[in-house]
């Protein structure tokens, strides 16, 4: 039920509904990793240490987009050898993964995300770009709500090329948001 919160960007209703169903299901990894997501793009970094330590007891291991995190705080409180050894990591990593071809975007969007954070807007953009191309994965609205709250792109926000690669990506969402509803519409799926 925090799903349709979270892709409205309404936080408090989807942290209020992450944390009902932890309360039915403590070992809920996916609402544990809703509230990660939520908290980190709230910068409330001690309730996103705090989720992000339930999500890899559940998963038992470290998802990147959570070490991306761990390394944002330790880069914005000046530790920026801890943070760029998580950086290395992240980047063997994900290059492994893009060239294995197992989930190429998301790998693409934590490094334009950390090369955001490093302050390398032409990878990050690279990178950004390279999903854009592969358009069909680039229409999930979690990943336009990513670029527009992760504070691992508060550098690049204002960059014209970011700023034209979301739009795009979020016009194309709605173009198939819009086709989906009218389809509902005319397939009478809509009534309660």
């Amino acid at each position: 039920m925090s799903g349709p919160y979270f892709a409205e960007e309404n936080w408090e209703e989807s942290i209020r509904w992450a944390e009902k169903i932890i309360e039915k299901n403590p070992s809920s990894s996916w609402a544990h990793s809703q509230l990660a997501d939520i908290y980190s793009y709230l910068r409330k970094d001690d309730l996103f240490t705090l989720n992000a330590a339930k999500v890899i007891e559940l998963y038992n291991y470290y998802p990147v987009s959570i070490e991306l995190h761990k390394g944002l705080i330790l880069w914005e409180k000046g530790q920026k050898v801890q943070a760029d050894s998580i950086f290395s990591k992240i980047i063997d990593f994900s290059d492994y993964m893009i060239k294995a071809g197992v989930e190429r975007d998301n790998y693409r969007l934590v490094l334009a995300g950390m090369f955001s954070l490093k302050g390398e807007q032409k990878k990050a953009i690279e990178y950004l770009k390279d999903i854009n191309e592969d358009n069909p994965w680039f229409l999930q609205r979690w990943v336009i709500i990513h670029m527009e709250n992760s504070p691992i792109f508060k550098n690049i926000r204002s960059n014209e090329r970011f700023l034209e690669i979301l739009n795009t990506a979020k016009a194309s969402w709605q173009k198939e948001h819009d086709k989906i509803q009218i389809w509902l519409e005319e397939n009478d799926l809509l009534k309660i």
